[in-house]
């Protein structure tokens, strides 16, 4: 979700409100993301996020 936005609209959102939050449209879950959560989504696509929230 987060790199489908791309890194400007990330950016802006976390600007504005400190962090970015995401529903998840299958459980209903919601996660949210910091700027080093975000740092790390962007540089390595994702990859990094998912083995260490899992």
């Amino acid at each position: 979700m987060l790199l489908s936005l791309g890194r400007a609209k990330v950016t802006d959102i976390l600007e504005k409100k400190g962090e970015v939050e995401v529903t998840c449209e299958l459980c209903n879950a919601q996660y949210r993301f910091d700027l080093i959560d975000i740092e790390q989504v962007l540089l390595t696509g994702g990859a990094a996020y998912l083995v260490i929230r899992n």
